[in-house]
């Protein structure tokens, strides 16, 4: 019995204090409707963990104490207040234009008048005006290409349709990302382009539910996806007057699967067996052109450092700078800005591994973070958001890959092409 009365008690002391602390919120914050959660906690003498054992919430005890409807009425009424002062201003500002109406009408006139007389600046008439055009001939466009997971399989039932995904479903986000980049390129007037394949194009088998519900495995992936892109890069080469394409491998088409993480990752890859089959198909296609247009390097490392247009960029995957993705938003900033740096520093003493900013996938979110030597950027992918993304890392995202514009050693634009 005892205890019931210390709780009615210690209730009724509660509700007194928060009535306090609302009548002092109020002094401070006059336009506000009730007390603030993070107010009452800076300013209460109770604790929230003995207003939730009380009360049940935070919310519950505003209920008591004060009522919604009570708190809705004043609400309203503070509303309807200042929509009358505002229509009283609205009122007033409305009979000066009316008022300036008059000289602007006779202003106006004149100005019409003078157009259609012909309207010019002494001591430069003549003079003609032409639209501003970018001329600079050390101009390049990188496309950022990662994270296709051909193979995988996302039913949209099965997700409340926020995203399906199959390797036709790919072909077409493929087809508009590219039909996009091409359009992009001929506005900005560029004929040198670099092609960045940053991994995990293929999903992999690495996984017992990827294998149980992958469209196929891995090799019949490796040779879609080869004839995919060879046919997409001959289809484009008209565009460019050069085409220079990187390939780095993912970890999700790792051979064996499971891991090697470290020793002949690069290598021990389904994808860098792809990247041999392109190249060696285009070194046959151009065997007989002095200067070919369509480059291919195939890279034995984890990570590269190529040169745009005068600026160097770090290229990866991504997955040797993440250390796992328990961050905001599934993005790591502060563990990738660290990564960087730290890069940077160990390269410091090899000229040709100086670089400004770092390029990379992986991570399925188009983000960029600021680094203290440039920038990181994060592409999407083309898959879009799957049951691990929005079941484990509770987060989504849509298909995209990245553009950059690099002018005379700066990036100049920045641009997301939706799938």
């Amino acid at each position: 019995m005892s205890k019931k009365i210390n709780e009615v008690e210690i209730k009724k002391l509660i509700i007194e204090d928060v009535q306090r602390v609302n009548n002092n919120y109020l002094k401070d914050f006059p336009d506000g409707n009730i007390i603030t959660r993070d107010f009452y906690r800076s300013h209460g003498k109770f604790k929230e963990k003995e207003i939730i054992k009380l009360f049940g919430s935070f919310s519950n005890i505003i209920n008591e104490v004060f009522g919604k409807q009570e708190i809705d009425i004043i609400s309203m009424k503070k509303k309807l207040h200042i929509i009358e002062e505002q229509n009283r201003n609205l009122l007033k500002e409305n009979n000066e234009l009316i008022k300036n109406s008059v000289i602007e009408d006779a202003i106006l006139s004149k100005y019409e008048d003078r157009l259609n007389s012909g309207l010019f600046i002494d001591g430069n008439k003549g003079i003609k005006i032409s639209p501003y055009k970018i001329s600079s001939k050390n101009k390049e466009a990188i496309l950022m290409l990662s994270d296709f997971h051909l193979g995988e399989t996302i039913e949209g039932i099965e997700l409340h349709g926020i995203n399906e995904y199959n390797s036709q479903i790919m072909i077409e986000r493929l087809n508009r990302i590219f039909f996009y980049f091409i359009h992009y390129c001929r506005k900005y007037e560029i004929e040198k382009i670099n092609i960045l394949l940053l991994g995990d194009l293929l999903s992999g088998c690495h996984h017992m539910e990827l294998i149980r519900t992958n469209e196929f495995d891995d090799v019949t992936g490796m040779f879609f996806l080869q004839e995919y892109l060879m046919n997409k890069f001959i289809e484009i080469e008209k565009e460019f007057s050069e085409i220079k394409i990187e390939i780095l491998v993912g970890n999700h088409s790792r051979i064996p699967e499971g891991k090697p993480e470290f020793k002949k990752s690069a290598i021990l890859n389904y994808e860098y067996i792809m990247a041999k089959q392109i190249k060696m198909s285009f070194d046959l296609l151009q065997k007989d052109n002095k200067k070919p247009k369509i480059k291919i390097n195939i890279n034995q490392s984890l990570f590269n450092v190529i040169n745009v247009a005068d600026r160097k960029f770090l290229i990866t995957h991504g997955h040797i700078l993440s250390n796992g993705s328990n961050s905001f938003c599934g993005i790591p900033y502060y563990g990738l800005s660290m990564s960087a740096s730290k890069l940077d520093g160990a390269f410091k003493s090899f000229e040709h591994l100086n670089f400004s900013d770092i390029l990379c996938g992986h991570l399925h979110c188009t983000s960029k973070v600021k680094t203290p030597i440039g920038n990181l950027y994060i592409n999407g992918s083309v898959i879009g958001v799957g049951e691990f993304a929005l079941y484990k890392m509770k987060v989504t995202g849509l298909s995209e890959q990245t553009m950059l514009v690099v002018e005379d050693g700066q990036i100049n634009s920045e641009i997301t092409l939706r799938g």
